[in-house]
């Protein structure tokens, strides 16, 4: 298979029709393969004899694998070419998605869970490494990013409410959404994608590049930054938020729901108004607003008086993780040679899947001594952090 060179990819630093199509279905299933089937978990779980406090193997068993094999694809996608590391992965994902549907037992479904997680590790690398090679301008690739984050967000949102109808006619059914990464694997075939300019050096030379590169001082701050909002994101909202609801304000799951939102509003605020926030404030000074916007997240919610007043503190993260992680993701994307820019951006997303598995667990911790006010508390000095890390990361004014 061979992918075409950058002449025939880019124009004028902008995406043509079928390269958006192609970034924005890979984002989608990026998290596609979670929230469609969150539904069903409580009667999967029934089903094939799984305890309820083991029931976190049928998420496990598909996050895992991105842990080790992110760094992987992102070094194939560097080296073999995109197109020909993407195609696989949807076909991967496809494939798992088809034997989950015909399991008929604890083993099979954790099994063909795990083969659907090989074939998602790498689905969040590349469409973000791609949205990197297309967009030449960060103009462009600040607003790329940003619909994209909007795109998943609100993706993250349907897929629950898709898979829970889909649950209602059959059980399994959810996991036949996976076949539709099938049409998106003939897209990528007819697409025309960069070859990374470094696919003719020594794989020696390339890995110590590489290594070079994820090393930088920069990077590492880019990668902390990843690991904060993802970890406030898992650990004080997606895990603990809805406990404080229930615990104190008694409130219903479609409430709770409700409130998440919001979450959405603020990343979608974040996404389409980036570029005209780019053009008025530097990447810094954006970062800081974001940590503002994180700190008082953390302070609101332990302390609200109503279900209600919730929504706010859940506003303000969405509207800081709208603000920072494209501006991180244009830093980090923009930053990388184009030849080693995926085993960059594969470092990113396994520090992203450590943050989302060790978070809930050190909330977890941290609630056993100190309640909600130790969990929203930890939250706060993560946030605090960004303080820190955003002068460093982020020193490069926006274009």
């Amino acid at each position: 298979m061979k992918d075409l060179g950058r002449n025939n990819t880019a124009c004028n630093g902008r995406m043509n029709t079928r390269q958006y199509l192609l970034v924005c279905g890979t984002a989608l299933f990026s998290v596609m393969g979670v929230s469609s089937v969150l539904p069903v978990l409580p009667l999967l779980a029934k089903t094939f004899r799984i305890a309820d406090s083991s029931l976190g193997i049928l998420i496990a068993a598909f996050t895992l694998p991105g842990i080790f094999l992110a760094p992987l694809g992102g070094v194939l996608a560097d080296r073999v070419g995109r197109k020909n590391v993407l195609i696989p992965s949807l076909a991967l994902f496809a494939l798992g998605g088809l034997g989950c549907f015909f399991s008929g037992s604890q083993t099979e479904i954790i099994l063909w869970r795990i083969v659907q997680g090989i074939g998602a590790a790498s689905l969040g690398t590349l469409y973000n490494t791609l949205i990197g090679d297309l967009c030449l301008d960060e103009a462009e690739r600040l607003k790329a990013l940003g619909r994209t984050m909007m795109l998943v967000a609100m993706g993250g949102a349907l897929f629950p409410a898709i898979g829970g109808v889909m649950g209602e006619w059959r059980l399994m059914s959810p996991f036949l959404l996976a076949l539709c990464a099938l049409p998106l694997a003939l897209l990528a075939f007819v697409t025309d994608l960069p070859r990374p300019a470094g696919t003719g050096q020594s794989l020696g030379s390339y890995m110590r590049q590489g290594v070079s590169r994820i090393s930088e001082r920069g990077n590492l701050s880019l990668f902390a930054i990843s690991f904060i909002i993802f970890g406030i994101l898992y650990g004080p909202i997606i895990t603990y938020f809805p406990l404080l609801a229930y615990a104190r304000h008694a409130a219903s799951p479609p409430q709770i729901g409700f409130i998440y939102a919001a979450t959405i509003l603020g990343i979608s605020f974040g996404g389409l108004f980036m570029p005209r926030l780019a053009r008025r404030f530097s990447a810094c000074e954006l970062g800081l607003c974001a940590a503002a916007f994180f700190c008082a997240a953390m302070l609101l919610m332990p302390y609200g008086t109503s279900l209600w007043f919730c929504t706010l503190p859940v506003l303000c993260y969405g509207l800081g993780q709208g603000m920072l992680y494209p501006v991180a993701m244009s830093a980090l994307t923009g930053g990388a040679p184009e030849h080693s820019r995926s085993i960059v951006l594969a470092a990113n997303a396994t520090t992203i899947r450590l943050s989302q598995t060790l978070m809930p667990s050190l909330c977890g911790v941290l609630f056993t001594w100190w309640n909600f006010e130790g969990v929203f508390g930890g939250g706060l000095l993560m946030a605090g952090l960004l303080f820190l890390l955003a002068p460093v990361a982020l020193r490069r004014d926006l274009q």
